[in-house]
């Protein structure tokens, strides 16, 4: 069990495993939202119109169940020992949650655009809504979660080079943020 600790302890691991149980528990009720156009309104049938259904409701769910979830592997309290990624322990809570959503928006736009036109062909090809839904954003949350994840990589790479630096005390390994202003001494003469 503290293997296991150690290894959800890795950022890496714990944010894409977090993003896809999100993910996975965000379709559920997506699928129930969209199961529910069919009988909804008198039935919607217009695949446009349930695409956008569908985005609404992954958006609201996903978001909510990460923030959950991305609390309890990185910030609950817990026996086998603190996070272990050094690029973003100084962060809190609502900072580094925030960064991941910051992250995954970016990465958005790939995500909605592979998941919802994927949805949209296959209902178009005779694929039931449902399965079209399943299997837009599985192909989308693989695709966005290796691109995450190069992303991630390379920050704990930086971070990890600026910590051996500083401890090195090469020169320029840390950047200066704030300057005071030179003192200033008037004379009266």
């Amino acid at each position: 069990m503290a293997l296991l600790g150690r290894l959800y302890g890795r950022r890496i691991i714990n944010v894409n495993f977090n993003v896809v149980l999100a993910g996975t528990l965000a379709l559920l009720p997506t699928l129930w939202i969209v199961s529910l156009t069919r009988t909804l309104w008198g039935g919607i049938n217009n695949k446009f119109a349930i695409t956008a259904i569908t985005f609404v409701s992954d958006l609201v769910f996903d978001v909510v169940i990460y923030f959950v979830l991305h609390w309890l592997a990185n910030h609950l309290p817990r026996r086998w020992g603190a996070v272990s990624s050094h690029a973003y322990q100084h962060l809190s809570f609502i900072r580094d949650a925030s960064l991941v959503q910051f992250e995954r928006m970016l990465m958005a736009p790939v995500l909605y655009t592979v998941a919802l036109g994927l949805q949209n062909f296959l209902m178009h090809d005779g694929v039931s809504r449902e399965w079209a839904t399943v299997w837009g954003f599985a192909v989308g949350v693989a695709i966005t979660r290796t691109m995450h994840t190069f992303w991630m990589l390379r920050n704990e790479g930086r971070a990890k080079r600026l910590k051996t630096d500083e401890a090195q005390g090469a020169p320029g390994a840390t950047k200066v943020l704030h300057q005071d202003p030179p003192e200033v001494t008037v004379s009266r003469g």
